[in-house]
């Protein structure tokens, strides 16, 4: 306990600005964290004088409340500028709730900063500033989630840069698979690669590919041809191409073949690849079938970090 309380300390003290709000898990977490933080004061159930509290924290007497499900909802306090989160929850209704208390308008105040000291923790049951956008945090690897920070509506372009790494690309063929199979597409085993924009990619010998647009909210599909078709169409049609004129490539887009041969050991041609275009990412233990993605991802654009 004292270990979190000091972290979460010293982001007050680094990063928040003007008056603080900060969010603790219990009573004891609270008065822990504001005996670290001069001038803050605890406010839970059994606070007898929040009136007078929130008055001299309006009128910046009282620069940080620490606080265990008390401000959550119904309360009213524009000049919170911070908020610090440091409980975990897997409500978004209390999470929203929590964010909310920094977002009233009042003068002089720009906008509202969020420190979430709970957040990325890879617990999928907890609601974190991501996902309150309805952001999938993932993909994103322990090494990249220092970089998920900044405005609140810029998560999504950070995080999806932070999660266009080998680490995801290695995974692509399951999360082909899961995604084919919420949507109910028949991929045909084709080895998709899916891109960050959505688009599905499939790569062939001398750098050619076939490639499928990010379908829309209607699952319609904009094709380089100019016909508007269904998602599942656009996968047959290119499933026949594959089978038509591309049939001794098969041991590229096939994913049965593709599994058969994966399994071994990574060739050296493709390891020297991957350790110049991949620097930070261990390689170490990688199978052919991992190299062939994240080869897929650097020949289609992928800048590895």
């Amino acid at each position: 306990m004292e270990g979190t309380a000091d972290a979460i300390a010293q982001a007050y003290r680094d990063l928040a600005h003007g008056a603080t709000l900060i969010f603790a898990v219990s009573v004891h977490q609270c008065e822990e964290i504001a005996n670290r933080i001069q001038g803050a004061v605890v406010v839970t159930g059994n606070t007898k004088n929040r009136k007078a509290i929130i008055d001299d924290f309006t009128a910046g007497k009282i620069p940080c409340i620490v606080n265990c499900m008390v401000f959550t909802e119904g309360t009213d306090i524009p000049r919170v500028e911070t908020v610090i989160v440091a409980r975990p929850t897997q409500s978004e209704a209390l999470y929203a709730q929590m964010v909310g208390r920094g977002l009233r308008l009042y003068p002089g105040k720009e906008k509202l900063l969020l420190i979430d000291c709970v957040g990325i923790t890879g617990r999928k049951s907890l609601c974190t500033a991501p996902s309150l956008l309805g952001i999938d945090m993932e993909n994103v690897p322990a090494r990249k989630q220092d970089e998920i920070e900044g405005d609140l509506f810029e998560l999504p372009i950070k995080i999806a840069s932070a999660s266009d790494t080998p680490e995801s690309w290695i995974k692509n063929i399951q999360i082909v698979d899961l995604w084919a199979q919420e949507q109910q597409y028949q991929t045909h085993d084709v080895n998709w690669f899916k891109m960050p924009d959505g688009s599905m990619v499939c790569s062939l010998l001398n750098r050619q590919k076939l490639t499928i647009p990010c379908p829309d909210s209607l699952g319609m599909v904009n094709m380089a041809d100019g016909s508007r078709i269904g998602m599942q169409e656009a996968f047959d049609r290119a499933y026949l191409k594959l089978k038509n004129i591309y049939p001794q490539q098969a041991y590229i887009w096939d994913l049965n073949a593709v599994r058969s041969w994966g399994k071994r050991p990574a060739s050296d041609k493709q390891m020297k690849i991957i350790q110049h275009r991949c620097k930070g990412f261990d390689a170490t233990g990688l199978t052919k079938m991992q190299a062939s993605q994240i080869l897929n991802r650097i020949m289609n654009g992928g800048k590895a970090s």
